[in-house]
Parts: C-alpha cells; sequence; structure tokens
C-alpha cells in the first residue's frame, strides 16, 4: 500500500469515494481506473465522483503489480533516487513494449492489458523522464508508445466513450513529458 493509499484511508472524503469504486468492481468484475488524480486540498465526494475511469481487467491490474515489483527489486525499493535507476527502468520499458508487440495480433486483449498496466507504472513513476541525461531515450520511447496505443485503441471490445477516455489520459501523460525542461521531440496524441 502507497502513503498515498494510506493517506486516503484516513481522509473520510477519500475512504468514501474508495468504497464506492470497490461496490463498482465488484458489480462490474473490473477495476475502475481513476484516470485523474484528484489530490489537493478540500477535494469533495461530489468532485471524485466526476472523475473519469476505466475499467480495466484484472490482468492488466495484476501485471502493473508485476512491473512495479520487479522495478522495486532491481532499483532496491528506490525508484527515484539516482539516475541509473532511469536506465533500469528503460530496459524495462523497452522490454515490456517487446512483449505488447509481440502479443497484439495473436492476443489483442492481453497485448491492451499489458500496454495498460505499462503506462500506468509509467505515468506514476516519472522519474524516467524527469531525471534524463539522454533525451533520444525518451523519445524512442515514446514514439513506441504511441505506435502500440494507436494500434491498441483500435481493440473492438472498446466502445468510442473509453477509446476517449484512454486517449484524454494518454494526452496528459504525452504533456507531462514534452513539458520537461530539455524540450523531448515526438509526435504524441493530440
Amino acid at each position: 500500500m502507497s502513503s498515498s493509499d494510506e493517506d486516503d484511508e484516513k481522509d473520510p472524503v477519500f475512504a468514501q469515494y474508495n468504497k464506492e469504486l470497490d461496490e463498482i468492481q465488484t458489480a462490474t468484475g473490473k477495476i475502475p481506473f481513476v484516470l485523474d488524480d484528484p489530490r489537493g486540498p478540500k477535494v469533495t465526494i461530489e468532485q471524485l465522483r466526476k472523475l473519469p475511469y476505466f475499467l480495466m481487467t484484472k490482468q492488466a491490474g495484476e501485471h502493473h503489480d508485476r512491473i512495479y515489483e520487479r522495478l522495486d527489486e532491481e532499483c532496491e525499493g528506490l525508484f527515484m533516487l539516482w539516475g541509473r535507476h532511469s536506465y533500469i527502468m528503460y530496459n524495462h520499458w523497452e522490454k515490456e513494449m517487446d512483449n505488447v508487440k509481440k502479443l497484439q495480433s495473436r492476443d489483442p486483449q492481453g497485448s491492451f492489458d499489458n500496454l495498460l498496466g505499462l503506462t500506468m507504472v509509467m505515468v506514476d513513476v516519472d522519474h524516467w523522464y524527469n531525471d534524463v541525461e539522454d533525451t533520444e531515450v525518451i523519445e524512442d520511447i515514446m514514439k513506441k508508445m504511441k505506435t502500440l496505443w494507436t494500434k491498441a485503441l483500435l481493440l473492438p471490445a472498446l466502445t468510442d466513450e473509453e477509446r476517449a477516455k484512454l486517449t484524454t489520459w494518454l494526452k496528459k501523460f504525452g504533456k507531462s513529458v514534452k513539458e520537461m525542461e530539455y524540450k523531448p521531440k515526438f509526435t504524441w496524441f493530440r
């Protein structure tokens, strides 16, 4: 459990919202992945209820957790301390992207789940693009991610609403990478 999860349990508004998300999961069998970070002073339950979320499969959530565990082992529990941790992450991202690409034709849903889990970790652990010496690596990773997501968003199981929510989330991710002081150059979702 992360410290923000522990803080959420102490805050009655977040505790109520998390309970409601658990009820959604129980009713649908899928995990509601909230696509915005609502943290801030005096957030109301009404504001939280308006946040967009995507119902992801259990497999996507498990893949997300496995990536975190592997990173935790290799980075000795310190994701954001040294530049070498960024390079460890680059290697993980490359391996994960290769696996997603291999799965795309034979298991599109599995590929999508793995890509979603990977992207969630990449968004959460932003050190890999904040502490950089080699901007070309970041640009290359983001170009590959765009290619993978362009294909993944064509998954027939996705509704137009789900595609729109995911695209908005991906736009925010790309914007945060592009806004770094070194100004990486890559095309992204618009």
